[in-house]
């Protein structure tokens, strides 16, 4: 068992689907595709970034994967103390100002801002490590470890479904409203109405490649500290459409995005100093018959040379306060956290 799991330090990719006991992975060099389309019916794992049509590549890892069980014991985290480390912010605040703004001012129903938090640490010898953990402390959720070409190396553990493909019936879901696991009482309305912008999103795209569409109510889904609304959908795929059609009519969801879509895209480009790169973007495996599970890239991190880059996303409608929202970023960058530090409250992330 040490023997296969040391093995995955030389994988391209590794992922581990929601409840399992096993991940996969694939040793081979990515390749880059014009458009997810392109990997058509293919076996193999998908990386695209939050824009599509922007400088970052949508990557191909081709190739049929190999199952790893995983370790019966959770690896230890690669650094004891928060403390210990370097850190530097972004500048969400002042972002806030100018996003908040098309938002109360009626231009954008809705908007997600994005922040970062830079760490002084170099831990790619120790992601494979940092996958294992993952997998380990977040049994519900999509786990990945992703090598692009390059020397980075991108890990995440994300709770958020893009879609999911099986033969002709595609499946997806809302999710978007966050507070903190445990919260008394019923959701405020700022969650609801962003949460229905999401839903009504979903529905309408789905609309457009599929046919049968149908959700189930609204609940609430825990994702280790924090709570999110959701809500599943289900639907029929039109004759000649295949899932990847159905994932780029969703992507990016208004819950990493905003609405209207394009214009929320574009004042995202314009605003945000740092760009996105992978983070909000597509991952997962495509099973080599059109079957798919396709994860939206969040509760992530990329590590390169002398720096590990922490993310997350808050959806910004009319009443947010840039204080409470700041707050929500940092919460969500507590995924991460815990990978790589031994002493972060578990209560407090994810």
């Amino acid at each position: 068992m040490q023997e296969n799991n040391e093995r995955l330090a030389g994988a391209g990719v590794a992922w581990r689907r929601p409840g399992e006991a096993t991940y996969c992975a694939i040793w081979r060099e990515p390749v880059t595709l014009g458009s997810l389309k392109e990997a058509g019916s293919r076996a193999g794992f998908v990386f695209a970034p939050f824009d599509t049509e922007g400088k970052t590549p949508t990557l191909f890892f081709s190739g049929a994967a190999e199952r790893l069980a995983l370790p019966a014991e959770t690896p230890d985290a690669p650094i004891s103390q928060e403390s210990s480390v370097a850190k530097r912010g972004d500048d969400f605040a002042a972002e806030f100002v100018a996003a908040h703004a098309l938002v109360e001012g009626g231009s954008l129903a809705k908007m997600v801002l994005s922040g970062h938090e830079d760490l002084g640490v170099d831990l790619r010898g120790k992601a494979w490590q940092m996958f294992l953990r993952a997998c380990k402390m977040y049994p519900d959720a999509f786990v990945a470890l992703v090598r692009p070409s390059g020397g980075e190396a991108w890990l995440m553990a994300t709770p958020e479904l893009l879609l999911r493909g099986r033969g002709w019936t595609v499946e997806t879901m809302a999710l978007a409203g966050t507070r903190p696991s445990g919260s008394p009482g019923s959701w405020d309305d700022k969650n609801r109405r962003e949460h229905e912008v999401v839903c009504q999103f979903v529905g309408e795209r789905l609309r457009a490649v599929a046919d049968e569409v149908r959700n189930d109510e609204t609940t609430t889904l825990r994702a280790g500290g924090l709570s999110h609304l959701m809500t599943r959908f289900a639907a029929r795929l039109r004759e000649g459409r295949t899932a990847w059609d159905a994932a780029l009519a969703l992507h990016p969801t208004p819950a990493m995005c905003g609405t209207p879509q394009k214009e929320a895209k574009a004042a995202i480009l314009g605003i945000e100093k740092t760009a996105r790169e992978y983070f909000s973007g597509i991952a997962g495996a495509a099973w080599g018959d059109g079957d798919t599970d396709l994860y939206v890239s969040i509760r992530c991190m990329k590590m390169t040379e002398g720096r590990t880059r922490l993310f997350s996303g808050v959806g910004l409608m009319p009443d947010s306060e840039v204080e409470s929202e700041t707050l929500e970023a940092a919460a969500k960058r507590g995924t991460m956290k815990r990978v790589i530090f031994k002493d972060i409250d578990p209560i407090n992330v994810f």
